[in-house]
């Protein structure tokens, strides 16, 4: 029999037993939770109102995996392209390929060769593709994004050398000890050579930045020079953009070797 029907049936005028402390933890208890629900329902709300009230215009459009980009407006920005550091470049390769058969449009895109080429080659291998930039790097040293002509990069990566070399030039006639002449035409001449052991016209280049139709950039990926092609997201590109590319030394790994072999 419950405790309600035993109170029910108490003699008429007799006082009604206290209650007792378990119902008092039970109403309670069931006070307090209905209390914690009313604070879950109004935190809900909150969430879905912040949530609701974001500045964003929509999902953003899905970006390649080598891309790295903001959003300006409504305009996407190409920050960074090409495999991280000491990404495995199989796989990259395969993802790369897959974005490029779904491309659309006109797209910007990081075309690596499978050897080292000269200028004219890489804009003959370009075909009608613009060249944004030329991906360059000497024998021993560090790749490079070339902006403008080869010639000119080489101008500047030996401008310190050159600046060497011709206050060297100025100092000579001053000198009257034959020992510090011979050194210093010793210097000259040495100097020389690291200047004169890169010619413009020799293979430099081993990628190029270009933009184009997606369709030529599939043809351009079915040429025997070309590795892969990357291919950007649509949108613009930052002017201090970092564009890699793939070396034709670095075989299985990004960045490995760090440098051209001299």
């Amino acid at each position: 029999m419950s405790a309600f029907t035993r109170a029910s049936a108490s003699p008429p005028g007799s006082a009604a037993p206290p209650p007792s402390r378990r119902d008092d933890l039970s109403t309670r208890r069931t006070l307090m939770l209905f209390a914690v629900s009313l604070i879950v329902i109004g935190l809900g709300g909150l969430v879905a109102v912040t949530f609701g009230s974001s500045d964003d215009k929509g999902p953003a459009a899905p970006q390649p995996t080598s891309a790295t980009t903001t959003r300006v407006g409504s305009t996407v920005v190409i920050k960074e392209m090409g495999p991280g550091l000491d990404e495995d470049l199989a796989p990259y390769f395969a993802a790369r390929a897959k974005d490029l058969a779904k491309a659309k449009g006109d797209r910007v895109a990081i075309v690596s060769f499978r050897r080292y080429v000269t200028e004219q080659e890489a804009t003959a291998i370009a075909g009608g593709a613009k060249v944004v930039d030329l991906l360059a790097a000497l024998p021993g040293g560090s790749p490079s994004v070339v902006h403008g002509p080869v010639a000119d990069w080489l101008n500047g990566q030996f401008a310190a050398t050159r600046e060497e070399r011709d206050q060297i030039r100025q100092l000579l006639p001053t000198v009257e000890d034959p020992q510090f002449q011979a050194d210093y035409k010793a210097r000259i001449d040495e100097l020389n050579d690291i200047i004169g052991a890169v010619d413009p016209n020799q293979p430099l280049v081993f990628g190029l930045v270009v933009e184009a139709p997606s369709a030529a950039l599939q043809a351009l990926a079915r040429s025997a020079d070309v590795r892969t092609v990357d291919v950007g997201p649509a949108g613009a590109v930052a002017p201090d953009a970092v564009f890699r590319g793939v070396r034709p030394e670095e075989t299985t790994t990004a960045n490995a070797p760090p440098a051209r072999p001299a």
